[in-house]
């Protein structure tokens, strides 16, 4: 599954830099319960923060994780189709903090060496958001309530980049886990 993460730097970030950032949480056999196994700056979801202005501005552009390469690849060499999903955005990977204009609540927000995420089943309601069919998962009461923990979640992601200097700067990372 892949999620929108935040991460918040004091420099302008590079990949090594967003890695170093990421690494105490990646999932290994040392810490099965990492949040991400793999990562790209943007990815799919580049170009999603909006800035006030162009100028300064990192973008990275979509990236393929090694099995959508390799589907992609079997996908030209036998005709088959092969789409994967894009949710990308006229904007841009990274900005400093105070240049941002407009950006998605994203799942996580990685600052000052920690991992903040809301409730794990406020992911049940983004993807009944998305239109997948959650059968009987949760009742109408139930995605009222995680309607509401998700707009609690986007007031705190607020404060988070917020919290740090407008000088800060902001990507957006593409994680799998």
């Amino acid at each position: 599954m892949h999620f929108i993460t935040f991460v918040v730097t004091e420099e302008k970030p590079t990949e090594e830099m967003v890695a170093k950032t990421l690494e105490p949480f990646r999932e290994t056999q040392e810490n099965p319960y990492g949040h991400w196994d793999w990562f790209a700056l943007g990815g799919r979801y580049t170009g999603l923060l909006i800035p006030h202005n162009i100028e300064n501005t990192l973008t990275s552009g979509p990236a393929l994780e090694p099995e959508e390469a390799f589907m992609g690849r079997l996908s030209e060499e036998t005709g088959v189709q092969f789409t994967r999903p894009q949710h990308t955005g006229p904007g841009v990977d990274a900005l400093q903090c105070g240049n941002l204009a407009e950006y998605p609540t994203p799942d996580a927000v990685v600052v000052a060496g920690e991992w903040h995420e809301p409730p794990a089943w406020l992911i049940v309601l983004r993807m009944h958001e998305l239109g997948i069919d959650l059968g009987t998962l949760m009742s109408a009461e139930e995605l009222a309530t995680a309607r509401e923990m998700m707009q609690q979640w986007a007031v705190e992601v607020k404060g988070l980049i917020g919290a740090n200097c407008c000088q800060c700067w902001l990507s957006i990372v593409d994680c799998h886990i």
